[in-house]
């Protein structure tokens, strides 16, 4: 009897450890994002997010979709159980200044086309995220499409490259 308890312990510990989320390397979020995900007429490729300091509250995330069918698509939202809320945000050029431009619409990803979300353009803006994003880590991130419904992808969080100084851009 003792022996087959034992047996039943070491089964659920192992089970236990089987399903806990286990923190990736680089190499290991490297590996699961590599590739373009297909998903329907749409190309993802190239995801990520970068690494925030400690007391920033949001984040942002890059991707590029290609449309290779033959009828308009629209991003319509995403979410990442890190964050309260996730926007797509676009920088419009208002009176000389740069202006962040939250799209309620969605953003309409042409048939045939390719949008690219990158820093100083359009990106996923992840606010109120629980805590700092580390380089090496993964995110979890679902895209919500018009057409080709719910995609799963792990954004990479890559180091942040300041590009003016003085600010996160």
């Amino acid at each position: 009897m003792g022996a087959i308890r034992t047996a039943a312990a070491a089964l659920a510990v192992g089970l236990l450890f089987a399903y806990l989320p286990s923190p990736r390397t680089a190499d290991e979020a490297r590996a699961q994002t590599a590739g373009t995900v297909i998903a329907g007429d749409l190309e993802i490729s190239d995801y990520w997010t970068w690494a925030t300091q400690p007391g920033e509250f949001e984040a942002s995330g890059f991707l590029t979709i290609s449309n290779n069918g033959g009828r308009s698509e629209r991003l319509l939202g995403a979410s990442t159980p890190l964050s309260m809320w996730t926007e797509i945000y676009s920088l419009i050029q208002v009176d000389g200044r740069r202006i962040l431009h939250s799209l309620r619409d969605g953003l309409e990803i042409p048939p045939g086309s390719t949008v690219a979300l990158r820093p100083g353009s359009h990106h996923l803006q992840f606010v109120d995220i629980e805590f700092p994003f580390a380089a090496g880590q993964t995110v979890e991130v679902l895209l919500t499409f018009q057409r080709a419904g719910k995609v799963r992808l792990v954004f990479p969080v890559r180091q942040r490259v300041r590009n003016r100084p003085g600010t996160n851009r």
